[in-house]
């Protein structure tokens, strides 16, 4: 993936209802994100959980073979992920993920969305609709982020550290 493919559909999930049924039977161990860019946003990190304000800190996360084999299978020995829940209205501003992780993540819409990308602050994002099972991956060191959806979606992503 070159920085002019800043983001790759590579395929779709097949159980999709089953897999939003799953998402929305974890809710309820959401919390609220501490990102500045997502408020209002939920999260559930899988398999290990990171702090990032001031000085990382990396403990044990939320471990589900059915996430673990997921993860595993779109991307091969990843080291952390995030099952996420946005209200309707709710965004992701344009943000580069942080330095621990790598620069490719791999993600899966399970509502439609509209994702943004660019490598330029100045420079208008290009703007790619996410129809629901779509999986992706994308550069995590370019500016990125979700406009407001309309409804409420879920997400899940998944990364190696460097």
């Amino acid at each position: 993936m070159s920085i002019y493919n800043m983001i790759e559909i590579f395929g779709t999930i097949s159980n999709v209802t089953e897999l939003l049924a799953f998402c929305q039977s974890h809710k309820y161990l959401m919390q609220n994100t501490v990102s500045k860019y997502a408020q209002g946003r939920k999260e559930l990190w899988i398999k290990n959980k990171c702090d990032l304000r001031q000085q990382v800190t990396i403990t044990v996360g939320f471990n589900h073979p059915q996430l673990n084999e997921l993860g595993h299978k779109l991307l091969p020995n990843f080291d952390i992920g995030l099952l996420l829940f946005y209200p309707a209205n709710t965004q992701i501003k344009l943000h580069r993920d942080h330095s621990l992780f790598s620069n490719i993540g791999v993600g899966i819409n399970l509502s439609p969305s509209t994702f943004l990308i660019t490598h330029d602050i100045n420079i208008k994002p290009k703007e790619i609709e996410l129809k629901t099972g779509y999986c992706y991956r994308f550069n995590t060191k370019l500016l990125h982020g979700i406009k407001p959806v309309k409804y409420p979606r879920y997400a899940i992503y998944f990364w190696h550290f460097k």
